[in-house]
């Protein structure tokens, strides 16, 4: 275990470090035991810090058997439930359960039996991406995976282009939805924009706005050196809740953006209790790759009810 100021940790974010996950390794999160590196592996509830060699330790994490990953202590810890994944070797279509796929004009979907590429930027009018219907109403959702925006082309109005969509329904408030956009080409490129302010990971329409809401979030500048997936892969991990939403990249130990309003964006029928990855806008020119990704539920605890603007758990 890594120490912090000569101080041997008890606890990682609030979790006692303890019997039912003894095993701590510490390494880059390529050669994570047993997923990263296949010739060795892990238990359910063994400790893994990540860390480089430019930032040191960064986060850690904790293997679940039941996601078959490696994943944030408050989700291990929040009885995680994998719903669908795409693992990059074979097309989402051939995942158990199955994406649905959504292709027009030019566009592509498809696998090099490592990463799976939506190819949707020769027109504005190519479509590539794939949806699941989750149907799980009410709930915490999640996603995390390796993602790359190829190419620089320029963003419509909506940024539907190079994006991951989490739709969160409900029985009890407005549906909504949070969509990340790996690239906007604008110096708010990391995250999707919306049209009247950069507002992080909930804004990203010029169609709809909630008066007193469009200001809220986090505005990440291109030149930050972070989240710029233009270059190359990065980690990304998407965490979402009837009241909120937060995202991190990279194994970052604290959220890269935050964004704690009830208010995101309405659902609508193309997006309702579903999943959504790639180019899904008309209007849009975009490329994307994924692979080692997985969507799913978590229940949220008093460990991490703070990051949500609620207090008590879920």
């Amino acid at each position: 275990m890594a120490k912090v100021n000569g101080i041997t940790p008890s606890k990682i974010n609030g979790i006692t470090i303890g019997a039912a996950g003894t095993a701590v390794t510490v390494g880059t999160w390529a050669n994570r035991l047993g997923t990263g590196d296949a010739s060795t592996s892990a238990s359910d509830g063994d400790w893994f810090q990540a860390s480089s060699s430019a930032d040191g330790v960064k986060a850690s994490y904790r293997y679940s058997s039941t996601i078959g990953e490696w994943v944030r202590p408050e989700v291990y810890e929040g009885s995680p439930v994998r719903l669908a994944r795409i693992r990059g070797s074979v097309l989402p279509s051939a995942e158990s359960p199955a994406w649905t796929h959504a292709t027009a004009n030019a566009g592509t979907i498809t696998t090099d039996g490592t990463k799976v590429t939506f190819e949707a930027d020769n027109s504005n009018n190519d479509l590539a991406n794939v949806k699941y219907t989750h149907l799980k109403a009410d709930t915490a959702h999640f996603f995390q995976g390796l993602v790359q925006s190829i190419g620089n082309q320029t963003g419509a109005g909506n940024n539907r282009g190079r994006s991951i969509v989490i739709d969160i329904n409900s029985h009890k408030t407005t549906d909504k939805h949070v969509m990340v956009t790996l690239n906007t080409n604008a110096n708010t490129a990391s995250f999707a924009k919306g049209y009247w302010s950069a507002g992080g990971i909930n804004r990203y329409s010029s169609l709809f706005k909630h008066p007193g809401y469009e200001d809220f979030g986090t505005q990440l500048q291109k030149d930050d050196g972070i989240a710029d997936a233009t270059t190359s892969e990065v980690f990304m991990e998407i965490y979402t809740t009837m009241s909120g939403c937060y995202l991190y990249v990279d194994n970052s130990p604290t959220p890269t953006a935050v964004n704690e309003r009830v208010h995101l964006n309405n659902s609508n029928s193309t997006t309702s209790a579903s999943y959504i990855v790639g180019n899904w806008g008309t209007g849009e020119q975009g490329k994307m790759t994924v692979r080692e990704a997985f969507f799913g539920t978590w229940s949220h605890t008093a460990n991490t009810a703070s990051i949500f603007g609620a207090y008590g758990g879920s």
